[in-house]
């Protein structure tokens, strides 16, 4: 398919990213012969772990060919006006899958601790979108004096601790911009409350990270279970109590 005999390129003179892509399909195929009925359970949960932690490395060396691939504009080659257009286009992918890859590939030149714990397996795609969006003009000196810190956690801590910790340090090192993003925040809260045509009624909310916090806790299932006996029962909450309910405040409107 890839080589100059359509054999895989295994011979002599082979081009050498056919024979590299050949060898990766070949490991794949056995990859997909293995029968998880004929592991034991500590095998199958072994290559579970394996399986994720090569997805990783395999997504980090996809994102440095991304880059340089990039950087030459060599999709312009098929009359492409961006890397994204040319990956959807080719690929057949969605806008988000195209724009997410390239825009991971441009954000990792700057930040070379994570691009090594993600080439070497050590943290996922996941780990470098939070890494990498904590580098913006007003951060970039602190991100490079604290870019090993934040790998050792994205390395150690579980996900959601390892989010939180990259949160707290950006209010230490952004604050501006955390006052921002919590104004911006703020400012886009929503409360929609409406009759459907069939009689029903729809509540669509958007709140803050604490008015939201809030809510969770107090619409919890035991008492959305009791607010539903109440409206049963007859306690029937007007479209305002029930806004005054749930946000903690009167909505004026």
């Amino acid at each position: 398919m890839f080589g100059p005999d359509g054999d895989g390129g295994a011979g002599a003179g082979a081009d050498p990213v056919a024979a590299a892509i050949a060898g990766v399909e070949a490991a794949l195929d056995a990859l997909v012969a293995v029968d998880v009925a004929d592991l034991h359970s500590q095998q199958c949960s072994e290559l579970v772990a394996a399986t994720a932690l090569l997805g990783d490395r395999f997504d980090a060396a996809r994102s440095a060919l991304t880059d340089q691939w990039d950087a030459r504009r060599y999709w312009a080659d098929d009359g492409a006006r961006s890397g994204q257009a040319w990956l959807r286009n080719k690929l057949l992918r969605s806008r988000h899958w195209a724009g997410r890859e390239v825009h991971r590939a441009r954000k990792l030149r700057h930040v070379p601790h994570t691009a090594d714990a993600f080439a070497a397996g050590r943290i996922s795609a996941d780990h470098v979108t939070v890494l990498a969006g904590a580098r913006n003009p007003r951060t970039i000196e602190a991100f490079a004096r604290d870019e090993e810190m934040l790998v050792r956690y994205a390395e150690t801590l579980r996900f959601d601790h390892f989010e939180r910790a990259v949160k707290y340090w950006l209010i230490h090192a952004d604050p501006d911009g955390a006052d921002q993003h919590a104004a911006s925040q703020h400012d886009d809260r929503s409360l929609h409350h409406s009759r459907t045509l069939s009689g029903m009624w729809r509540t669509d909310g958007t709140f803050d990270p604490v008015a939201g916090a809030e809510i969770n806790v107090v619409v919890g299932l035991e008492t959305l279970t009791g607010s539903i006996c109440e409206l049963l029962d007859g306690a029937v909450l007007t479209p305002g109590q029930l806004t005054a309910r749930l946000t903690g405040a009167d909505i004026r409107r």
